[in-house]
C-alpha cells in the first residue's frame, strides 16, 4: 500500500510541474518584449540600389534589441511619411555591452508593412522621428 501512495504522490508531483511549466511557457508568448522605446539615430543615407535607407545609430542601453522600423502617415498631410524606430526591451535579464547598430530600411517593404496607401503620381517625404533627415520619393518608387 505504501509504495502505491509514493507512486501516486510523485505521479501527481510531475502532473503538477508539467502543467505550471507549460502555463509559465505560454505566458512568455503573451507578453514578448514589450516595451519599446526609441533609438538614438546618427546618420542616415540613402542607397543607390532603389528606395533603401541605411541608417546607423545605437540602442538605449545594452538590453534592448537591434531595432526595427515602422511607418506612419501623417493624417494632416497625407503626403509625408514618417519613419519611427524602436527597439524593444527584453524582459528577461541581460547581461550586454552597448552597442551601435547599422541597418537598412527598404522602403518598398515597410510601405507595404504599415498598409499605407499610396499614390504612384504623388510625390511624398520621408522623414524620421527625432532625427533632421526629409527626403522627396515618387509615390511610383514606393510600390
Amino acid at each position: 500500500m505504501k509504495p502505491l501512495v509514493i507512486a501516486a504522490y510523485i505521479v501527481s508531483v510531475l502532473l503538477i510541474s508539467g502543467f505550471m511549466n507549460a502555463n509559465a511557457s505560454t505566458l512568455a508568448a503573451y507578453f514578448p518584449s514589450q516595451y519599446q522605446s526609441p533609438v538614438k539615430i546618427h546618420d542616415v543615407t540613402v542607397s543607390s540600389s532603389g528606395p533603401v535607407l541605411n541608417v546607423w545609430g545605437s540602442i538605449p542601453n545594452p538590453c534592448h534589441s537591434q531595432p526595427t522600423a515602422s511607418l506612419i502617415q501623417n493624417p494632416a498631410a497625407p503626403e509625408q511619411l514618417v519613419i519611427h524606430m524602436s527597439s524593444t526591451m527584453p524582459l528577461d535579464n541581460c547581461i550586454a555591452r552597448v552597442d551601435d547598430f547599422n541597418t537598412s530600411v527598404n522602403m518598398q517593404t515597410l510601405v507595404r508593412a504599415a498598409r499605407v496607401e499610396i499614390e504612384s503620381a504623388k510625390s511624398y517625404t520621408i522623414k524620421f522621428q527625432n532625427f533632421d533627415f526629409a527626403i522627396e520619393v515618387q509615390g511610383a518608387e514606393l510600390l
